[in-house]
């Protein structure tokens, strides 16, 4: 995507690499690695089992979602836990083994297994870590294109500077108010992981003509309304936990 790491950070710094490109990269690099010998056998192993279960499986998934939003801070470690063993297992397949191979021949799913194994086992720091960044991100990209997530035709570097400057006072403030931060992240996945699922396995709501014209609707609405609830009870029963 980039030829070299100065080019990519001149792309943060100019706000051209935003969660477009982001989610982009994620998803290649996701279909190549399930795409590489080893992998394929394991997703069709995975694909056979669910198979009998399709007609549920959705319904299953959305109320695991609920749950998320609902009780996303007090699961969370469990959460943190399955999310980088996945990611570790996909990036160690698709960037390591490659390289170990030459050497010593070890298969991509070995590979795979190992890094997600220790990504998980080091969840807690390489969380606070993407913790950091992510709002820094978040917010760096909001304040210098003005809440449009679009790509700037010129780049100023006194817009640059500020909006950095924002970006990490918000991202220390992130830090002091984690707990309310975390209640707000899980209850937003959850309605978001909720519309996906009934987007792309229940009913394809973009064939309805009227959202067409103003497709950020749908998933505004959906996630909203299971968002909300679930935000005001993790914050309700917030000394539980």
């Amino acid at each position: 995507m980039f030829e070299s790491f100065g080019a990519f950070f001149e792309a943060l710094w100019q706000a051209r690499f935003g969660f477009a490109q982001l989610w982009e990269w994620i998803c290649g690099v996701y279909q190549s690695a399930i795409s590489m010998p080893g992998l394929v056998e394991i997703k069709t192993s995975i694909d056979t089992f669910f198979a009998p279960f399709l007609g549920v499986l959705p319904y299953v998934l959305i109320a695991l979602c609920v749950v998320i939003a609902f009780a996303g801070r007090k699961i969370l470690s469990v959460l943190k836990f399955i999310t980088f063993f996945f990611f570790g297992f996909v990036l160690g397949a698709y960037y390591i083994s490659p390289i170990l191979w030459t050497f010593v021949g070890v298969p991509s799913w070995a590979v795979g297994l190992a890094i997600g194994i220790i990504a998980a086992v080091l969840y807690r720091l390489v969380y606070y870590l993407l913790y950091g960044t992510s709002i820094l991100f978040l917010v760096y990209n909001l304040c210098y294109t003005g809440f449009t997530f679009q790509p700037q035709e010129v780049h100023l570097q006194s817009r640059a500077i500020t909006c950095i400057a924002i970006a990490a006072v918000v991202t220390v403030l992130a830090f002091v108010f984690r707990k309310y931060v975390e209640m707000l992240g899980t209850a937003v996945l959850g309605g978001y992981l909720v519309f996906l699922i009934v987007n792309f396995m229940i009913f394809d709501m973009y064939t309805l003509e009227f959202i067409w014209h103003t497709p950020w609707i749908a998933p505004v609405v959906i996630t909203s309304v299971i968002a909300l609830p679930g935000f005001l009870v993790q914050y309700k029963f917030r000394k539980r936990y």
